[in-house]
């Protein structure tokens, strides 16, 4: 308990302690007084969003693998998955590996990335075979 008569242990007291500078003795452990925050993030990004080019789960995919690729996305969570991330590479034609390898290496914004896909520019890197190389060259 502090001289005010405020006991600390209560989480809303803390913020409302810190910020008033009242009694830091009893307050958790924090860097600066400030509670820590985790260095992960949860994509945001719904399934249902579709960018520019029009493809569903892109987007969120592009998030799920740029935030892997900079070990910032939360455990639980992978890069590219097995469900919907697979079956979105699939019906692209692109190998798995190699997206994740793209971002890792370039680090694109969407829309740089989205502009992969439509065969606008490094499409044999992000392509399986050579039939799906002659057919995103086309687009």
């Amino acid at each position: 308990m502090c001289a005010s008569g405020i006991v600390a242990r209560d989480t809303a007291k803390w913020d409302w302690l810190t910020f008033l500078g009242g009694c830091k003795t009893h307050l958790p452990p924090t860097i600066n007084h400030y509670p820590i925050m985790s260095d992960t993030y949860v994509p945001l990004i719904s399934s249902g969003v579709a960018g520019p080019l029009g493809v569903l789960h892109l987007p969120r995919m592009w998030q799920k693998v740029s935030l892997e690729a900079t070990d910032k996305l939360a455990s639980g969570y992978p890069g590219i998955g097995r469900g919907f991330d697979a079956m979105t590479c699939a019906s692209l034609g692109l190998e798995e590996q190699a997206v994740k390898d793209y971002i890792k290496k370039n680090k694109p914004t969407y829309p740089q990335f989205e502009s992969v896909g439509k065969g606008k520019c490094e499409v044999t890197y992000l392509a399986g075979d050579r039939e799906t190389q002659r057919r995103c060259a086309r687009v």
